[in-house]
């Protein structure tokens, strides 16, 4: 399962396989709960996923410039 914040967002995962598939955009801290039940069940663990966002370069201002050798 996904926390109630990625699944609010869109963010969806898949039961049977745990494969996350997240919206276009997101970013942010995803907590992923697997959980079975059994012999010595049930059990649970987590594993946080942290999505940054894109980084982005400032272009230079202005795109050349002259310097003096030796300045």
């Amino acid at each position: 399962s996904l926390d109630a914040a990625s699944l609010t967002a869109g963010n969806s995962i898949n039961a049977s396989t745990g494969e996350v598939t997240y919206v276009a955009g997101w970013s942010g801290s995803t907590t992923i709960t697997a959980s079975a039940a059994g012999c010595n069940g049930p059990a649970t663990t987590t594993h946080v996923v942290t999505v940054t966002p894109t980084v982005s370069i400032a272009a230079f201002s202005p795109a050349t410039s002259t310097r003096c050798q030796g300045a």
